[in-house]
Formats: structure tokens, sequence, C-alpha cells
């Protein structure tokens, strides 16, 4: 927890500011002053193991023909993963399962 020394934009004057701080306050003037040292982090989560997992859990579904429940579990999918073939393709087979049973309805 270092403090570093910056200038502030609008009135010139020299603002102490821990390190870590993204922003801080000029105790002249009031005005926000901007840490451009601070050090941005991306975190990204890896969803894969429960794509795959919930794909297995629709495909068992659709084995035991609850096709509504397979069909809410693809498109949990859809929204965490949409560009996985796996999920379109399974996708398209429950449509061709509806397809066939409205048919048969008609």
């Amino acid at each position: 927890m270092a403090l570093i020394a910056c200038r502030c934009p609008h009135c010139g004057g020299e603002v102490n500011m821990d390190e870590d701080l993204e922003s801080g306050f000029c105790v002249y003037c009031g005005n926000k002053v901007i840490n451009d040292n601070v050090s941005k982090v991306k975190v990204s989560v890896d969803r894969s193991s429960e794509v795959v997992n919930t794909l297995m859990l629709a495909k068992s579904y659709l084995y035991d023909k609850d096709l509504m429940t397979a069909q809410s579990l693809l498109n949990k999918v859809m929204m965490i993963d949409s560009v996985n073939s796996d999920v379109w393709y399974m996708d398209a087979v429950l449509d061709s399962r509806n397809r066939k049973r409205d048919l048969e309805r008609a």
C-alpha cells in the first residue's frame, strides 16, 4: 500500500493516493482524479463442465421422450454457450421429433 503522487487535471495541485485505488479526490478543488496506473484484471468464468452436464441431462430426457424438459435444458445451454455445435444438433433432433409428433396429431 504505497502512495503515489499525481497532478489534478483541473487545478494542477498535487494529489497523493494509494496506488491500488482507481480514483481519488483532489484536496484542493474537490474534483475526481483518476489513477491511470491501476492494473485492470479480466475475469472469465469457465462454464464448460456445466454445459457438458446439462447436455447429457438433456440427452437423457430426449431418450425418455420428455421433450419439454429436454427443450428447456437445451435453451439453458444456448444461453450459456450459443456457439456449441452439440446443442444446435440436439435442438435439430428435437425439432424433427416435434415435427413428426405434430404431423401425427394433424
